[in-house]
């Protein structure tokens, strides 16, 4: 989407900061407004309600994943621990996290991973919107660059530290079966 400036103020005051009775929206508190100019829409369906509160035990991640082009060597693979990674091919991540994994507080944030940076962990404009088992991803385009193609994933488990969340093995399907991956061509 080309958003003007009206744009950026059409959809902020439909995706407010926080919480409202049938919307919970998180911004990155690092992160200002959305900027006008192109921003990546993404949205998904889950299979239930996001609980927007977990046990201090468990974790949940909603993500999209991106390819943005650039160096194969900075893209996701499959390991023999994590056959089915929800994260091959792509090589930019958002996501919002619910318990961040490897702490002991009830949390909820914003991250921003771009594996083409040496520095890969960023502040982002993004904005994630939770509402029932809607979530609406609202990235600035500007912090990607290229985007050739994106999928989006769930992840709804224990908190204990498990690294890498994009390439963990909590990603295979149950049943040992192997899950296909797509992207869904970006059409900017």
């Amino acid at each position: 989407m080309d958003a003007t400036a009206q744009d950026v103020t059409k959809i902020e005051a439909n995706l407010p900061c926080g919480a409202s009775p049938t919307l919970f929206v998180v911004c990155s508190p690092q992160g200002g407004g959305l900027p006008s100019g192109e921003l990546v829409l993404f949205s998904m369906q889950v299979s239930g309600p996001i609980p927007l509160s977990l046990p201090v035990g468990d974790t949940a991640r909603d993500s999209v994943f991106i390819d943005a082009g650039g160096d194969p060597a900075t893209k996701s693979k499959a390991t023999p621990e994590a056959p089915d990674v929800a994260s091959q091919g792509t090589n930019v991540t958002y996501q919002l996290i619910f318990n961040d994994p490897g702490t002991t507080i009830q949390d909820v944030g914003i991250l921003a991973v771009d594996r083409r940076a040496k520095n890969e962990f960023f502040r982002t404009n993004a904005r994630v919107g939770v509402n029932g088992n809607d979530v609406i991803f609202v990235v600035p385009k500007v912090e990607i660059g290229t985007v050739k193609g994106l999928r989006g994933g769930t992840f709804l488990g224990s908190r204990a530290a498990q690294g890498d969340a994009t390439r963990g093995g909590q990603d295979v399907v149950p049943g040992g079966r192997h899950a296909s991956f797509g992207l869904i061509p970006y059409p900017g």
